[in-house]
């Protein structure tokens, strides 16, 4: 060991009571120049754990961002699930919980779903001291990868499957970094719901580069350790309610646009484009009609498509999920000028149709269209420029119902003689809560009709509707869209000139205006002497406002305004004696 120094200039001649003073000294070399014993001096077998070593690296910690238990989303470092469904979150002194309180931490914490108010789709947390971890009956698999957590509602439905799923993840990966531009997302998904892979199982897997994670692909003698793992889903794109608390409705003040909906087709895609979709649609206009070889059926689909055929003068394709994969489907819509389907879950691929296309929808016998609206909302989102139209079948007589099937698929049968009397004699459909409304489903299970003349009415008022379908197409390109959202800045070097009789408002333009290509924009002046509650206000196209004299000092703001009454953020001022 190498003495310092100094110690053998003070100590040249070693005795037992030089040498003890030398100990000391090293010792205290050591502590306060390096912060650590000698190892020579001490055995570390015989020392507690250094601090950092203590440091339990299982320990849980979360951070949430969002009040409300529906806006939140929440980070998660070691969050473990065993294959019963139950989350577990080991506590300890290095645990961190941020964003959210500790009696917060013992309710539902987070949603995993993007179905809102739904008590089986949250997640709830069970404590565990993270020093009795040793004592658990489980081994511990860690998953380093990035994860996001989230349960399907219905994978067997490809309306939610797009609309509560696949939406909400993109957006939400987004959100969080991990769609690299141009490349497929890059975080390992986790269902933690009860289903199987389920028909659209590929779907899902175009938003990860790896596997997904299935909650029935855990072993029971393990639990699942996230390193890192997000859970609660970006709501940014969900445009429609359910009615599990109120009748089904779109959704109030949310901001979808077909921006969000483009940027997520865009996305699909163009990860499809290996897989059979087209480089270019064909010359000839292309019109899509939806059948159903089950339920809610059109019986009389080959005259349906020979009118369509004869009106329209495009090629008729007939396609259905029995007999179609989805990506066909799509193929096909992203090319279709018009698309015509039975109310149902395929109509979701409405997303996929071009800006300055048609969709129709058609209704069952006494099934109200005003009352279920999921696809007439996605086609009428600002910047769709989608032409819609409903047809409803009037004719009793045109319809086929079916009493004698299961209760979910709309049978009747089994309930008493004058409740099924009432709901034959009360038309049309009474708005009602998801999700087994005996009336609902007899109705929406008919086999229809189709009356040939009225819907070749609704298609002729739709072309001519169209007849614009090219500005309409024009006016929704995204680049179109998200120039919208764009406003003047500030104006600059706002300042006054005082004269006996007037003073003289004079500002700069907006530096930005330059980049906007605004065709024409207006200035409005706010006024008032300091400390007036009263405003005066003053609109001008000039970068100068002339205005009486008032005793100053006075309060000016000036904004600009564009198309209408889009106004850029106010620039303030007080103008004094000089």
């Amino acid at each position: 060991m190498m003495f310092p120094r100094y110690v053998l200039r003070i100590f040249p001649r070693v005795n037992l009571n030089n040498l003890l003073i030398a100990l000391i000294s090293i010792i205290a070399y050591h502590f306060i120049f390096q912060h650590k014993l000698p190892a020579a001096f001490f055995s570390t077998t015989d020392m507690k754990q250094d601090e950092t070593e203590s440091v339990n690296p299982r320990a849980s910690s979360v951070w949430c961002r969002g009040e409300m238990l529906s806006k939140r989303l929440c980070r998660f470092q070691n969050l473990c699930i065993h294959s019963d469904g139950e989350f577990i979150f080991f506590h300890g002194p290095e645990s961190i919980i941020s964003g959210i309180t500790l009696p917060q931490m013992k309710e539902a914490i987070v949603e995993l779903s993007s179905i809102e108010g739904h008590n089986a789709l949250t997640l709830v947390l069970t404590d565990v001291p993270v020093d009795r971890i040793g004592d658990l009956p489980w081994t511990i698999k860690d998953i380093e990868d990035t994860s996001f957590l989230l349960k399907r509602f219905k994978p067997n439905n490809l309306m939610h499957v797009i609309h509560d799923d696949l939406m909400p993840i993109y957006s939400s990966l987004l959100e969080i970094g991990a769609c690299p531009q141009e490349k497929r997302c890059n975080a390992k998904l986790v269902f933690v719901d009860s289903f199987a892979r389920g028909p659209f199982w590929d779907f899902y897997k175009l938003f990860t580069q790896s596997e997904p994670i299935l909650l029935s692909d855990l072993s029971s003698k393990e639990i699942y350790c996230f390193k890192d793992v997000y859970v609660g889903l970006n709501r940014n794109t969900v445009w429609y309610q359910y009615g599990f608390t109120e009748p089904q409705s779109p959704w109030v003040n949310r901001t979808v646009t077909a921006m969000d909906i483009q940027r997520f087709t865009s996305y699909v895609t163009s990860f499809l484009a290996g897989r059979l979709l087209p480089s270019t649609c064909p010359a000839i206009p292309l019109t899509v009609l939806l059948s159903r070889k089950n339920t809610r059926l059109i019986l009389n689909e080959r005259q349906v498509t020979e009118m369509i055929e004869q009106q329209t003068i495009t090629t008729v394709i007939t396609l259905s999920l029995d007999d179609h994969s989805l990506v066909d489907l799509i193929a096909h819509i992203q090319c279709a000028k018009i698309l015509i389907g039975m109310h149902g879950a395929l109509l979701v691929l409405s997303a996929f149709l071009p800006p300055g296309s048609i969709l129709i929808e058609l209704f069952p016998y006494a099934v109200p269209p005003e009352d279920y609206t999921p696809y007439k909302t996605l086609a009428t989102l600002p910047g769709m420029g989608i032409t819609y139209k409903e047809w409803v079948n009037t004719k009793e007589e045109h319809t086929v119902i079916h009493p004698d099937w299961p209760k979910l698929m709309g049978g009747i049968n089994h309930l008493p003689l004058e409740e099924q009397q009432r709901i034959m004699r009360d038309k049309p459909v009474k708005r009602h809560l998801c999700c087994s409304d005996p009336q609902w489903l007899l109705r929406i299970f008919q086999d229809t009709f189709v009356d040939i003349a009225s819907l070749s009415d609704l298609i002729r008022v739709a072309m001519a509707e169209n007849e614009d379908g090219s500005k309409l197409a024009v006016a929704s390109k995204i680049e179109d869209l998200w120039t919208r959202n764009l406003f003047p800045g500030r104006v600059n070097n706002l300042n006054c000139q005082v004269n006996d009789d007037y003073i003289d408002l004079l500002w700069d333009p907006p530096w930005n205006l330059d980049f906007l290509h605004f065709v024409e924009w207006t200035y409005e002046v706010w006024f008032r002497v300091f400390g007036d509650p009263q405003y005066k206000i003053a609109v001008t196209n000039a970068t100068v406002q002339r205005i009486e004299r008032f005793s100053l000092p006075i309060d000016v703001w000036v904004t600009t305004k564009v198309s209408g009454e889009k106004r850029g953020p106010f620039q303030w001022f007080v103008c004094k004696e000089s």
